[in-house]
């Protein structure tokens, strides 16, 4: 494929970039129909990208992606008027994901016509088991043991990981008396946040704080919230620890009584209600979490990422901290996802801006195969009403990858280190692509020689994972005194 310059000129409309991603994306289908259209390579290919330690991707517990970002001197505003541009630097490592992904759907479309769908089904959840259990069998391990009261999820483990990663985002208490703890927490039932700090402060800050929280969340009977968001008539979260049934007070809905963060006017509500319990609690709020996320068109997820920052700087206060789910570019089912790296940058970049310090992490609790990631701030220096304003504009103007900060108004070296994390994390998402597909290729007409070269005897082994799963385990809830 031909290269293309590290900054690619600016888009001024939505019609541009469509036509250049349409043209790019004929170009790689016309090179993958190239790539697979003899069976016979498969192998070749696969043994081509096997490595003799593409299995290390398993033991990724000892490996959390962390890098520390300090603030920007070079504060920019952000735009309304639409604004694109990418950065080609990560175009070989996107093209060799969509080129193992793609391979791996044309193995399990061969598998399909010699397994029956019983026998589909169990292969492609004995490799989901296997390239996520690491990380996501955490939570099951955990309720195994019966280490918690009650049920828990992934999320309630990433953020038990990320507040033992950064220990100033709770700091010890010394003081003899308790002090009070202020948490808002944003796009949160059923809970696990709160669950998870609760827990967090009895265990490891022996309950040096009296915890405080107000949530957010779509409301989920809300009649607007079910047509746009899920099923008519249908709740879209459950009430599962009884949290918003025990806690009418404590579930705020914003102006409109929906929860909805997109919609702007909801976050200015916020704001403002936020400012009034502080002024009763006679102290600023302390933490700001958020745990979004949506299946749905690329511009409404990229929306909800931007509604989440706008209301993390709306509400957080002089001193706050913040841990907010973030995704990284590029999405192998929505192709326009392939270039959004400037998206991503500018939603960094407008953390970094307000914040003394800025954490970028993918903790290892973190699904390896998702694109999710946590942007942890420290220290707030604040936000004026006019910036917030602005930012609400844009947002209401928002067009699919718009960029809103002016690429050549940005601090080069902080945009780098944005950089290096994006990259780092395609590199582990690459890897577990690889294994993924290594392990599919276990099931097609590989001979016995074949099979013993990828390892498939021991890789497809559940005991041997099982053994090896469970000694990580222990090593984690130990570091990160779970336990």
């Amino acid at each position: 494929m031909q290269k293309r310059n590290i900054y690619t000129s600016n888009f001024t409309s939505n019609n541009t970039a469509d036509k250049y991603l349409q043209e790019r994306d004929e170009k790689q289908y016309i090179m993958r129909l190239r790539v697979y259209k003899d069976e016979e390579e498969y192998f070749p290919k696969i043994l081509k990208i096997y490595e003799k330690n593409i299995y290390d991707g398993f033991t990724r517990i000892w490996e959390p992606i962390i890098i520390k970002i300090n603030t920007s001197s070079n504060n920019t505003k952000p735009l309304v008027k639409y604004n694109f541009y990418k950065y080609s630097k990560f175009d070989k490592l996107k093209d060799n994901i969509a080129d193992s992904h793609n391979l791996r759907q044309e193995i399990e479309m061969k598998i399909g016509d010699i397994l029956d769908k019983e026998k589909q089904y169990k292969y492609k959840k004995q490799i989901k088991n296997i390239t996520e259990y690491y990380t996501r069998g955490l939570k099951f391990y955990v309720e195994k043991k019966r280490y918690v009261p009650h049920k828990i999820s992934n999320a309630y483990m990433k953020l038990w990981e990320i507040l033992s990663l950064f220990p100033e985002l709770i700091n010890e208490n010394y003081d003899n008396d308790k002090k009070d703890f202020m948490v808002f927490q944003m796009a949160e039932a059923p809970g696990q946040f709160i669950n998870c700090i609760t827990r967090f402060l009895k265990v490891n800050r022996k309950n040096q704080y009296d915890y405080h929280w107000r949530a957010n969340s779509l409301k989920p009977e809300n009649y607007d919230n079910q047509k746009k968001y899920g099923k008519e008539k249908e709740n879209i979260f459950g009430d599962d620890y009884n949290l918003i049934r025990d806690n009418p007070d404590k579930w705020i809905w914003g102006a409109d009584g929906t929860g909805d963060i997109i919609n702007t006017d909801n976050i200015k509500w916020y704001r403002e209600y936020m400012l009034k319990w502080s002024k009763e609690m006679k102290q600023n709020i302390n933490l700001v979490t958020g745990d979004g996320g949506m299946i749905g068109s690329l511009e409404m997820m990229q929306k909800l990422d931007i509604a989440q920052m706008i209301l993390t700087l709306a509400t957080s206060q002089k001193g706050s901290s913040c841990v907010i789910k973030h995704f990284i570019p590029f999405i192998n089912s929505i192709k326009n996802s392939y270039d959004c790296e400037g998206f991503f940058i500018c939603l960094a970049y407008s953390y970094i801006q307000h914040y003394e310090y800025v954490y970028l992490t993918k903790p290892v609790t973190s699904n390896p195969n998702s694109g999710e990631v946590y942007i942890v701030g420290v220290n707030f220096k604040g936000i004026d009403d006019n910036m917030i304003d602005m930012y609400c504009d844009m947002l209401d103007n928002y067009k699919e990858n718009h960029c809103w900060f002016e690429q050549d108004k940005l601090d080069k070296k902080v945009v780098k280190k944005i950089m290096d994390f994006i990259e780092e994390c395609f590199e582990l998402r690459l890897k577990q692509t690889k294994i993924r597909l290594i392990l599919s290729s276990c099931f097609y007409k590989l001979n016995d020689n074949q099979k013993n070269h990828l390892q498939c005897n021991k890789m497809l082994s559940m005991d041997y994972h099982k053994e090896t799963r469970n000694k990580i385990f222990n090593i984690w809830l130990k570091r990160h005194k779970f336990i």
